[in-house]
C-alpha cells in the first residue's frame, strides 16, 4: 500500500509537479513568512523566539533548500516535503501570533480566530515531515523493504496525534471554552474523557517521534555498506545533520534552560542547531548533485 502510494507520486509527477508549481508553492511559503512580523506586532510579540516561537529565518532555510530541489527535480518528493516543512512552520507561527492576538489580547474579537486555532499545531506536521525526509533520502524510497512497518508506525503516531488535536480543538471551539498560552497553544485545564486521553498521549508524542528519527537514521546507516561512493558522501552529510538536529531537538524539548537571558540565548543557539538538517541537505544537493540523481520511488514492495 505504502509503495503504491509513493509510486503514484511518480506516475502523476509530470502533471502535478513542475518547476512552475515549485515557484508557486515557494511564493506561498514566502508570503506566510512575510506575514510573521506583521502578525507578531499584532500579538505584541517578537519573531525571535522569545516566547518559544520559531523565528522566520528557520522556515526560510527549509524553504530555500526545498525550492531548489523541487525546481531541479520536481519528481523527487523530497523537495516538496522540504518545502512543506517550511510551509507548516511558517503557517504555525502565523497562526500562533493571530491566536494570541485574538484570544489573549482581544478576547475573541478578531475574525476567523478559530481557523488560526486549528492551524496552530502545524509545527507538529513540520517535525514529522522532517523525519520523513530522513527516511526517504536521497531518492524518495526507503533504504530497505523491511523498514516499511517502521515508517507506517511513525506516520500512524503522527496521524493519531493530529486527529486527537483536531477533535479536542473543535470541541473547545464549539463549546466556546478557548484559553491559550503566550505561544498560542490551547489550554485544556483539567480535561476528562477524550481530552484526558489526548493529554496522556501527547506526553508520549515527542518520545515516539524521537524513536522514529532514530529509526530513520539507523535505516540509512545500515544501507551504508551497499551504497555507492557518492551516496556514501550524501549519507555522511545526512547523518551528520540528523545527529546534530536530533540532539538539539531533544535538548530544546527537555526544558533544560531557564527563563534568564542567558538561558534564552542558549536555547536559541540549540534551536538553531536544528538547521543542520536543511544545511546538510543543501550541501548534498550542491556538492554531490543529488537533485540530478535518477528517482525511483519505491519502498520495496
Amino acid at each position: 500500500m505504502l509503495g503504491e502510494q509513493l509510486a503514484a507520486w511518480r506516475s502523476r509527477g509530470s502533471r502535478l509537479a513542475s518547476p512552475d508549481a515549485a515557484v508557486v508553492l515557494g511564493a506561498l511559503v514566502l508570503a506566510l513568512m512575510i506575514a510573521e512580523p506583521l502578525l507578531a506586532s499584532l500579538a505584541r510579540q517578537s519573531v525571535n523566539a522569545s516566547n518559544g516561537s520559531v523565528p522566520v529565518w528557520f522556515s526560510a532555510a527549509f524553504g530555500v533548500v526545498g525550492l531548489v530541489v523541487a525546481m531541479r527535480e520536481p519528481r523527487n518528493p523530497l523537495g516538496w516535503i522540504i518545502l512543506a516543512v517550511a510551509g507548516f512552520w511558517a503557517l504555525s507561527e502565523d497562526a500562533s501570533f493571530y491566536v494570541v492576538a485574538d484570544y489573549r489580547l482581544r478576547h475573541g474579537g478578531l475574525p476567523l480566530g478559530w481557523v488560526a486555532l486549528l492551524a496552530q499545531p502545524g509545527w507538529a506536521a513540520a517535525i514529522v515531515l522532517t523525519g520523513l525526509i530522513v527516511f526517504l533520502f536521497p531518492d524518495g524510497r526507503l533504504p530497505a523493504p523491511g523498514w516499511r512497518w517502521v515508517l507506517r508506525a511513525y506516520l500512524g503516531v503522527a496521524a493519531l496525534w493530529a486527529l486527537g488535536t483536531a477533535v479536542v480543538t473543535i470541541g473547545a471551539i464549539v463549546g466556546r471554552r478557548i484559553a491559550v498560552d503566550s505561544s498560542g497553544n490551547l489550554l485544556l485545564g483539567h480535561p476528562g474523557g477524550f481530552g484526558a486521553w489526548w493529554v496522556s498521549f501527547g506526553a508520549l508524542f515527542f518520545p515516539l517521534l524521537a524513536l522514529g528519527w532514530v529509526a530513520a537514521v539507523t535505516a540509512q546507516a545500515l544501507s551504508w555498506r551497499r551504497a555507492s561512493s557518492e551516496r556514501r558522501q550524501q549519507l555522511s552529510w545526512l547523518m551528520a545533520g540528523s545527529v546534530v538536529a536530533g540532539a538539539c531537538l531533544a535538548i530544546s524539548t527537555g526544558h533544560l534552560f531557564g527563563h534568564s537571558e542567558v538561558g534564552r540565548i542558549a536555547a536559541g543557539v540549540v534551536f538553531a542547531g536544528i538547521l543542520a538538517i536543511p544545511a546538510c541537505l543543501g550541501v548534498a544537493i550542491l556538492r554531490y548533485r543529488l537533485a540530478a540523481d535518477p528517482v525511483v520511488i519505491n519502498d520495496g514492495e
